[in-house]
């Protein structure tokens, strides 16, 4: 089939989870089918991972070529605006639909949709903030969730202690949810990341038609198993600290775990690897000798293998969280929230250790550091249950026989109609 593929950002490189999940889910797919890529193009990712932005592109258009037959894109216009994102955020205060619709609404995409000259069979929407151009497209339309977008904000907006954030992120989660109710038929088909963010999705729109494509590993990893390598008394935390999930997680390990574990420990190392640290944690590491935080790294790989506990406290956000199938593909323990497990089939002291408050986290981990035998158990079960469900390869040809299948379906409800 020919496919349309129309992403919120550019998927590469594959760093990171919205990186990781759409340019694997990519490539795995043109493996079967003729796929076009029209992208937006976010600024950051693009200089944050190479030595400039015209570098990136160039990079990034060598790559995508060798898996889409074209490949254009067009900037986010508040990315490069002065004060942009924030008088975008000032004026969705007064829009219908919102800050994360209003993003990605562009005059210049509406004309390079209308310029393509492709018959595609199936167009695929990378996320609901493209939503927007599904009435100008033709051919079978499926919208792909990284995360139930509302369900998220809203649970941002419960959690948020400041006032007018906290009305920001409610009024902004209120909008996207209508808009999602709104536009649900506009689809054939809705991906989401698990089976509870599908229940999440129907409860939104009843009866809407949904497929779980879960986020994956990529082969890098899956290649690659450090089980028993690591020093338990070395503990790693992982991610994009700019995005606010990973932030509160980092301040909670910062300001209330491994103060706990340092002070029952000697001669422990915590370890914070990601970009966009912020002032406050690059300080952190600097004022603490048994503390590193690296800012962007270009391999993740050593410091898994290096740490023998792989913390998560992130509660709050929504999606499966990629970092946490990292850590088991790589044979690293891990001890995490319940909901930094959402949507895997994670079960508590098979796979890995929940915790909820800080003394669970710290006696989880003291748990596994006393424990040589339950450490190898756990990281063993979980790199199993990696291999046997989350590989991109087999997540990619799935997707692959879903579209396929969903146009056989198609073409027999027009017959049926005498169409």
């Amino acid at each position: 089939m020919k496919i349309l593929w129309l992403s919120h950002i550019l998927p590469f490189p594959p760093i990171g989870g919205v990186l990781q999940r759409s340019h694997n889910l990519l490539v795995e797919l043109s493996k079967h089918h003729e796929v076009d890529l029209v992208s937006f193009v976010q600024r950051q990712p693009i200089v944050t991972h190479f030595n400039s932005y015209e570098e990136g592109l160039q990079k990034a258009r060598e790559i995508l070529l060798q898996h889409c037959g074209k490949v254009e894109w067009l900037p986010i216009r508040s990315d490069w605006k002065r004060w942009g994102k924030q008088r975008l955020a000032l004026q969705s205060l007064f829009s219908q639909n919102g800050y994360t619709i209003e993003w990605l609404a562009d005059p210049a995409m509406l004309n390079l949709l209308n310029s393509l000259d492709g018959d595609y069979e199936v167009i695929h929407f990378d996320t609901i903030s493209l939503a927007q151009y599904a009435p100008l497209l033709n051919g079978l339309k499926v919208l792909n969730h990284h995360n139930i977008e509302s369900q998220m904000m809203l649970r941002r907006a419960e959690r948020e202690s400041n006032p007018a954030l906290k009305l920001y992120y409610f009024q902004e989660g209120k909008k996207l949810r209508r808009y999602e109710t709104r536009t649900a038929d506009w689809f054939s088909l809705h991906l989401t990341c698990s089976e509870l963010d599908g229940q999440r999705l129907v409860e939104i729109a009843p009866g809407t038609p949904f497929r779980e494509v879960p986020n994956g590993v990529s082969p890098e990893f899956m290649n690659t198993d450090f089980v028993g390598s690591g020093s338990p008394s070395h503990l790693l935390f992982a991610g994009r600290f700019s995005a606010y999930a990973n932030q509160a997680a980092a301040r909670k390990i910062t300001d209330e775990i491994w103060p706990a574990v340092r002070d029952k420990m000697g001669g422990a190392h915590l370890t914070l690897a990601g970009s966009g640290p912020g002032p406050y944690l690059t300080r952190y590491g600097d004022e603490n000798a048994d503390v590193t935080v690296t800012g962007f790294v270009e391999d993740i790989k050593p410091f898994f293998q290096e740490a023998g506990i792989f913390i998560c406290p992130i509660d709050d956000g929504g999606g499966t969280r990629l970092k946490v199938l990292d850590a088991m593909a790589m044979g690293t323990p891990v001890v995490a929230h319940p909901v930094a497990c959402e949507g895997l089939p994670i079960v508590d002291q098979q796979h890995a250790l929940l915790a909820r408050t800080t003394g669970d986290f710290v006696s989880a981990i003291f748990k596994l550091v006393e424990d040589d035998q339950l450490r190898l158990r756990l990281a063993r079960a979980a790199r199993e249950l990696v291999e046997k469900q989350f590989s991109y390869p087999e997540i990619g040809k799935t997707y692959a026989e879903t579209l396929t299948n969903l146009r056989i379906s198609a073409t027999t409800d027009t017959r049926r109609r005498g169409c």
